[in-house]
């Protein structure tokens, strides 16, 4: 895979996303605050309720959640008609818990119960994310930012989050359009949109946005990258790589942001730019392997195999002993070639079988038809693709071997008579 194969990868994988985008105050548990200002427009709590309520509070307050919890459950045994911050309270010390079914079943009946009220919204979209639902997450958290007014921001932005989560990207982009106007923007807001945009294949818009978004946040590395991604997706290569190199300067790279833009050097035919990305920072294996891969793909066979070699030293693989291989084998280092890809055939491992493969290819190209044999017949008995070919190839190989024994016969006899 490429570097910036992995940089797309990365990009698009939500898990990542969701993990850095969800904002801490739309999803911390915080005990509800008693107090008629929060609850305008609800009923007084009675003396009863309150007494229970602080009691409850208290018990929270010295870490005794399973013994608020049972206080605030048999409240719910005893009362009907139950006070908003009932809700409010017994689905708090249920999340600390995390027991996040029952607070849903709590919190999903408080909404119904007390339908304009944003707070329980926003806590039920909470426990619906502790959960895993992200999607019935995000309505509750849609819900909670209309009450709110629209004025709540960061609730219409976890739920695009929480949408995009659940790969609904066309709903969640609708959702940050809006917001990405506003005056509290975010650069994350929109690194968000163009991720949803581009699941979508609408890289013009994305690229537009984005074009935008760097001219209010100038030095933000994660935009310049984002549009980098963007630019590269476009087939736009020279402007992704200087678009890059933009966010490389304003931030120092990580390892992998190194490897990735070493690989989109080499991919521009600009090796020397790509051992310098990657000089840049202390090379790792999966940077090595990437600047490899790009070098023999741009035609510097000692360099990749360099670097090839500095990888497998560093973390020894499989995969590495048979890039290794490969790049011998195309160097004409046959005998080196063919001692690795013995060793990995022997080794039994997962690429064993592609390894006698290339040993087979070697043999055929070679003329060498006995070996070529021998390991065709250990293939053929693979059960697999692999299988085929190699049964495929052997019964060609019994028509040239055939051929040639009876040349040799003839031979033979002419030399006797």
């Amino acid at each position: 895979m490429t570097g910036y194969a992995m940089l797309e990868r990365l990009w698009h994988t939500p898990a990542r996303q969701m993990r850095l985008a969800v904002l801490c105050v739309a999803v911390c548990t915080m005990l509800p605050v008693l107090c008629d200002s929060a609850l305008a427009g609800v009923r007084s709590v009675t003396a009863m309720e309150y007494e229970i309520f602080t009691e409850a509070k208290r018990l929270v307050d010295k870490g005794r959640h399973d013994m608020a919890a049972e206080k605030m459950a048999v409240y719910f045994r005893r009362y009907s008609d139950r006070h908003q911050y009932a809700y409010e309270l017994y689905g708090a010390v249920l999340l600390e818990m995390k027991r996040e079914d029952l607070a849903v079943s709590v919190l999903r009946e408080g909404a119904g119960e007390y339908a304009d009220s944003g707070s329980l919204a926003q806590m039920l979209g909470t426990a619906l994310y502790r959960a895993g639902k992200p999607l019935e997450a995000a309505d509750a958290f849609l819900k909670a930012y209309a009450l709110s007014g629209e004025a709540k921001t960061y609730l219409a932005y976890s739920a695009a989050v929480f949408l995009a989560r659940g790969e609904q990207y066309g709903r969640a982009a609708a959702v940050l359009r809006p917001l990405t106007g506003r005056a509290e923007a975010k650069a994350d807001w929109h690194i968000l949109l163009a991720q949803c945009l581009m699941r979508q294949d609408k890289l013009q818009e994305a690229a537009q946005g984005l074009r935008a978004a760097v001219r209010v946040y100038p030095e933000d590395a994660k935009v310049w990258r984002m549009l980098g991604l963007v630019y590269y997706r476009q087939g736009l290569r020279d402007k992704a790589a200087a678009t890059y190199e933009i966010a490389h300067k304003l931030a120092p790279p990580s390892s992998r942001e190194s490897a990735q833009l070493a690989s989109l050097y080499c991919s521009l035919g600009a090796p020397s730019l790509g051992a310098r990305a990657v000089g840049e920072a202390p090379p790792t294996p999966e940077m090595l392997d990437n600047l490899a891969h790009s070098l023999a793909r741009g035609g510097d066979l000692p360099a990749a195999l360099e670097h090839a070699q500095k990888a497998l030293e560093q973390a020894p693989t499989d995969d590495r002993r048979f890039r290794k291989g490969q790049i011998l084998l195309r160097m004409e280092k046959k005998a080196e070639a063919a001692v690795v890809f013995s060793d990995l055939a022997a080794g039994g491992g997962r690429l064993a079988r592609k390894a006698r493969w290339m040993l087979a290819v070697m043999a055929w190209n070679d003329g060498d038809w006995q070996q070529a044999r021998v390991e065709l017949e250990k293939l053929a008995s693979g059960g697999d693709r692999m299988d085929k070919r190699a049964r495929r190839l052997l019964g060609i190989l019994d028509q040239v071997s055939g051929g040639a024994e009876h040349e040799g016969r003839q031979q033979k006899e002419g030399s006797a008579s």
